[in-house]
This record gives C-alpha cells, sequence and structure tokens, in this order.
C-alpha cells in the first residue's frame, strides 16, 4: 500500500508513484494504472464490500495484484496522497450538494505537484443541475470548484471516443495542484 504523502509527480521516479481511482467499480482503470511502469501502485476506492470483491477479482485476472489494491473506505475521508487520482465520472455520480467537499478532498489527496485526470461527463447545459446521477457538468463549474483550491487546468479536450459517438458530451481534463 502506498504511503500517507506521495512525493510530487514531477520530482518522482517512476518506481515511487502512486495513483487513486475513486468510485473504481470493477477495477478496469485501476488495472490499466498498475501495468503502466510510471506507477509503483494503483489503488482503487470503493464503498461497498461487493464491488470490492469484484475489483480484487479482475486485478487477479490481469495479473496486477501485486501492483494494485482496492480497499472499502469513504472517499471524502480518505487521507493518502497520491501522484495522481483518475476522476471516471466520479463527480457527476455524486449530489451536486457534496461537490464542494469532492473538491476539498482532491485538494487533499492529489499531492503537491501531482494531477487530477478527469473525465468531465456529462457536459450539458440545459439540462437541470439537480437531475441524476449522472449529474450535469460543464467545464467552468469543475474551474471554479478546482481553481480556487490551488489546482490549474493543463489541458481539456474531447476524447477520441467521445468526439466519435456523441460530440461534445464529454472531456477529458488534467489539472495540476500547486507544489
Amino acid at each position: 500500500a502506498p504511503s500517507k504523502r506521495a512525493p510530487p509527480l514531477g520530482m518522482s521516479r517512476a518506481s515511487e508513484m502512486t495513483a487513486l481511482v475513486p468510485g473504481c467499480g470493477r477495477g478496469y482503470a485501476v488495472a490499466a494504472l498498475a501495468k503502466l511502469d510510471r506507477f509503483k501502485h494503483a489503488t482503487g476506492l470503493e464503498i461497498s464490500s461487493t464491488a470490492q470483491k469484484a475489483c480484487e477479482d479482475y486485478l487477479k485476472q490481469e495479473g496486477v495484484q501485486s501492483k494494485a489494491s482496492v480497499v472499502v473506505a469513504d472517499f471524502f475521508t480518505h487521507e493518502t496522497q497520491y501522484n495522481l487520482v483518475y476522476d471516471c465520472t466520479f463527480l457527476c455520480a455524486i449530489p451536486p450538494s457534496m461537490r464542494e467537499s469532492w473538491a476539498d478532498q482532491m485538494s487533499k489527496i492529489v499531492a503537491p505537484g501531482g494531477e487530477l485526470f478527469q473525465i468531465v461527463f456529462p457536459i450539458n447545459e440545459s439540462r437541470d443541475a439537480n437531475v441524476g446521477p449522472p449529474f450535469a457538468l460543464s467545464k467552468s463549474l469543475v474551474e471554479g470548484l478546482l481553481v480556487p483550491r490551488g489546482f490549474t487546468l493543463v489541458s481539456y479536450g474531447a476524447s477520441e471516443q467521445a468526439a466519435r459517438k456523441a460530440p461534445g458530451a464529454e472531456a477529458v481534463a488534467r489539472w495540476r495542484r500547486h507544489e
């Protein structure tokens, strides 16, 4: 398991870097990160032991259980810092009333100099913000949450898959936390 405080992404040797996937589901992203040489360990975070078991089975099937794990914990009280946090539709799954808490927590668990890689979905400015999940997001909404908490937007654009299937409905954002 990773230490409680991760070194900054830009200053880390590949063998020291850690990643977190909150709301990891079956663990596809956790396994993909664990397969990358740049990460020492990838952790999935789930709220149920049923999801944990499904993820552990997948990590074992993929042969990455030595570099990956899944824990049952509350994202909002999780204390470990990571070089990279991958939010793959986690923010859109939580009620809008919890968005400020999500941003506060991201500023605690993304190590200084670390990055938040996020799928911003669904992007729909005309949709009622309180209808979901998934709850509608936008670039400006996420900027309003993260910029005041010390994050800089590094890149933002449509994923290749989204550009083919539903242009404008999804974007990939890469944020860096100030050191």
